[in-house]
């Protein structure tokens, strides 16, 4: 059973551990989903607010009008030269057309969100102010898209400086930052333009939350789900020992009574006991005695299975607890077969508590029972009762063998004994403190141990007053 627990419990890591691992791997796949969509928004910005610096800056439209004039009053002239007799106006209005047509060129290829020639951007500089406005430009686009990431500006003048990968479009820093693509600003001067995005992680995992929430809640199900079952498995195991141990104890407890009855009868058919009254009587009083004691046995077994399934119905009653206890002292001392003192003290004369006379009292007997059969041979115990705000405490301490604490959570359990082997050194069927438990929590009350091996047992029982 043991083994295939072990198989059982590893199936289960091992299913557990594939699920995460699968998970993990569709998280991951759309974090780097919402990432390549991060970078690709912020490149797409970038080259959105150069153009919108760029088109807006007087002094950059002189420049980039500067060679071309100076190239066409050239051209100009050589013409000149060549046609002495043409007309000069004429000619100068031509050139204002190609002018204008040129303007209006470079506008329509901004406006398309092309990258215009390299012979228009030949004079494009990028200084310490013209690199913080297009920052705020950039800033201000990103913001409109509802990014919140921090983004700064950098410039190249070497492409070389940030190699990227083949396959990757951008680049990932030990730190977390991200690296756009850099933008060719300046073909002359080799001049690059490109953005460092400032540890995103955060930001991406907010923007992927519902799918980390989601798969967060259906791992800790699944965790909830397998620990359960396993609890419940091992449980059962639990229950299959305690089952066995049962039976072991109730065959040898079963055997006692009646070897003891076939004894008895035997005696009375062979050996003429029937003919002397003084042995039959006494044979027939053992017989008695050991049956009554065997009906007794069965029916705790089914009382208590019947509560336990069927529920239990008080009869409640007022009585007085402690006259209770003094009865189940007294009758305890009377069927002790050993040496026996029990102190009963108290702080109140007497405690009327309404719940059902007979199972309390039950209760009471078990827990009396328990301390004689697992005291000393000399028993001394102790039966305290006192009155808090709220509460009834009823202490009952021996100084016997104890119980060791690994133990002490599993005493009121169905079946349960503190494991000797095979040995019966005290009677019983494990069923006399799970009795307890029961009745004293249908009266709402709790009830507790404390234990040390060689020391002694207490018992104490909280009943709502």
């Amino acid at each position: 059973m043991l083994k295939k627990y072990k198989i059982l419990v590893s199936l289960i890591a091992l299913i557990l551990l594939g699920i995460i691992v699968v998970i993990s791997i569709w998280l991951y796949g759309i974090y780097q989903n919402k990432q390549e969509m991060l970078v690709s928004e912020v490149e797409r910005s970038l080259f959105n607010a150069v153009q919108t610096y760029y088109s807006s800056n007087d002094q950059a439209q002189i420049e980039r009008n500067r060679p071309f004039d100076r190239d066409g009053k050239a051209l100009m002239q050589e013409i000149e030269k060549l046609y002495p007799d043409i007309d000069k106006e004429k000619l100068q209005g031509i050139w204002d057309s190609l002018r204008a047509e040129r303007t209006r060129y470079f506008e329509r290829r901004f406006k398309s969100r092309s990258t215009p020639p390299s012979f228009m951007l030949p004079h494009l500089d990028i200084d310490d102010d013209s690199r913080k406005e297009i920052n705020k430009l950039l800033d201000k686009s990103l913001k409109s898209k509802g990014i919140a990431v921090k983004v700064r500006i950098h410039t190249l003048t070497e492409p070389t400086d940030t190699p990227q990968p083949r396959r990757r479009r951008y680049e990932i820093t030990p730190k977390g930052d991200i690296n756009t693509r850099p933008i060719l600003i300046n073909p002359d001067k080799n001049l690059l333009l490109m953005c460092k995005i400032e540890n995103p992680f955060f930001y991406l995992l907010g923007r992927m939350s519902l799918q980390t929430i989601m798969s967060i809640a259906l791992v800790l199900a699944l965790i909830t789900t397998f620990g359960y079952l396993l609890m419940t498995i091992n449980k059962q195991n639990k229950q299959a020992l305690l089952r066995k141990s049962f039976v072991n104890n109730m065959t040898h407890e079963l055997k006692t009574p009646v070897a003891t009855v076939m004894a008895a009868i035997e005696a009375v058919q062979r050996y003429g006991a029937r003919d002397d009254k003084v042995k039959m009587a006494k044979y027939l009083d053992i017989s008695h005695r050991e049956l009554e004691h065997l009906s007794k046995l069965i029916e705790r077994v089914l009382q208590l299975d019947m509560d336990g399934v069927s529920g239990l119905v008080l009869d409640k009653v007022d009585f007085d607890l402690n006259e209770l206890l003094q009865e189940c002292i007294e009758t305890a001392k009377l069927s002790c077969q050993k040496p026996i003192e029990i102190d009963f003290s108290t702080n109140e004369a007497s405690i009327n508590y309404m719940g059902d006379r007979s199972h309390i009292k039950n209760v009471f007997t078990n827990l009396l029972d328990n301390a004689i059969k697992y005291s000393n041979e000399k028993a001394h115990i102790l039966v305290r009762t006192d009155i808090s705000e709220k509460d009834i405490n009823i202490t009952i301490q021996d100084h016997g063998q104890g119980i060791d604490e690994k133990y002490l959570n599993d005493i009121f359990d169905m079946f349960f004994r503190v494991p000797l082997g095979h040995l019966h050194p005290v009677k019983g069927f494990g069923l006399g403190l799970s009795y307890v438990k029961l009745i004293i929590e249908k009266h709402g009350g709790r009830v507790s141990v404390q234990s040390k091996p060689g020391e002694g047992s207490t018992f104490k029982v909280i009943l709502p007053y």
